[in-house]
């Protein structure tokens, strides 16, 4: 058990906390309404703070470079080369993958509500697992599911915690054996985004997940 947050306790003062403590937070947010709502609050005072910032006018030689940055890149650009070894394209294919993510019409609804899925081509040596980016809304918790094979999630935005307390945050390459089972909960902010390749599948439910399977 931990106290209450600080006044003005948010997202920055979480960043600095190691795994264990973040956890220990936000557990305790999710059962303190006082410290939620003053979660909140602070999370919501830094989002604007870009909005009373001063206006400034680029030059148009930085414009002219920052506009053709936009156009050739994506937030998501630096998972690229990690999502081409991942499911077997190559690193062009994969740079289109990951510029879809931001794409509504990219995600499909799961049949467990607040969870998207956007379904991936693979090359062979994807072929034998379900493979895809997988969004859950914040607080929504993925159910518990036995890993048939080796099972790789990567991260690309928010975070998460397992049954097991282990955090998940942006960046993380998590990798699980066959046989091992979890369930994880998405952390409170953006949405939660990850790619995972489960070899075999997994089962969930009671049914076994197998890849081509619509349902993964």
């Amino acid at each position: 058990m931990i106290d209450h947050l600080a006044p003005g306790f948010g997202p920055l003062d979480l960043d600095v906390l190691d795994e264990t403590e973040q956890s220990q937070v936000l557990a305790h947010v999710e059962v303190c309404a006082r410290c939620a709502a003053e979660y909140r609050l602070s999370a919501e005072a830094l989002a604007n703070l870009a909005l009373s910032l001063p206006r400034s006018t680029p030059s148009p030689e930085l414009r002219e470079r920052l506009l053709k940055s936009v156009s050739t890149t994506n937030r998501f650009e630096m998972f690229a080369a990690q999502v081409a070894e991942l499911i077997d394209v190559g690193i062009d294919k994969a740079r289109e993958l990951v510029g879809r993510i931001d794409d509504i019409k990219a995600w499909i609804a799961t049949p467990i509500e607040g969870v998207f899925s956007y379904d991936l081509p693979v090359g062979p040596a994807a072929a034998d697992a379900v493979v895809g980016f997988v969004r859950l809304r914040s607080g929504v918790v993925f159910p518990d599911h036995e890993h048939m094979g080796d099972e790789i999630m990567l991260v690309v935005q928010g975070g998460c915690v397992d049954s097991y307390g282990t955090v998940m945050k942006r960046g993380d390459l998590i990798r699980m054996p066959p046989g091992t089972h979890h369930d994880f909960k998405a952390r409170p902010g953006p949405d939660f985004i990850y790619l995972g390749v489960a070899k075999n599948g997994f089962m969930m439910f009671g049914e076994h997940i197998k890849p081509g399977d619509p349902r993964g």
